[in-house]
């Protein structure tokens, strides 16, 4: 925003700054991450928020059912893979007393809620290619790659993976949209 000149949004940037260094730093009260469940919803939510709030606030964006369909739809990816992630760490989370969603309800009530954020993730994708008739083809192939790929994702967590599966694979479900837009661009 300095180097932009773009003044309005320089507390936003801050505020960002701060949420993201007070996840895992001790900046003022207790960290994000030892908040009841804000370890695994704070992700998906400043992420989200980073992407949406300049434009709307610039108003370059206005508010709609579509960008609301689009936040639900970036939430949802996130908050699986948080979810996953956060899966992982129960033991560690329970150990120090994190008090993430997977450590408050459990391995496998937390597997089907990741699996429950992917078919959300999936469906909002697909109101998404109606609200979008410019980009239903896009839309829609969101909505069928997203599940094609993440679901499996999903139920391999069931068996015990390693560092690697979690590093490649399941964060690599974030280069699955960028992925199909760019084939989308060249059909």
């Amino acid at each position: 925003p300095i180097l932009r000149g773009e003044w309005r949004l320089l507390p936003l940037v801050a505020l960002g700054a701060m949420a993201a260094a007070s996840y895992t730093l001790s900046v003022g009260p207790p960290r994000l991450k030892d908040l009841p469940l804000l370890k695994t919803l704070t992700p998906p939510l400043v992420v989200t928020a980073a992407f949406l709030l300049p434009p709307l606030l610039e108003g370059s964006l206005p508010f709609s059912p579509k960008v609301a369909a689009v936040a639900c739809w970036l939430v949802t990816l996130l908050l699986a893979n948080m979810l996953i992630c956060d899966r992982r760490d129960i033991a560690g989370d329970r150990l120090s007393g994190v008090r993430s969603i997977p450590a408050v309800i459990g391995e496998t009530p937390a597997l089907l809620l990741a699996g429950a954020a992917v078919l959300l993730h999936g469906l909002t994708a697909a109101v998404l290619a109606f609200l979008d008739p410019a980009q239903r083809a896009l839309w829609l192939g969101l909505a069928l790659g997203g599940l094609a790929c993440a679901l499996p994702v999903v139920a391999a967590t069931r068996q015990p993976r390693g560092e690697t599966f979690y590093e490649w694979i399941v964060e690599g479900l974030f280069f699955v949209p960028p992925a199909l837009l760019c084939l989308a661009s060249l059909c």
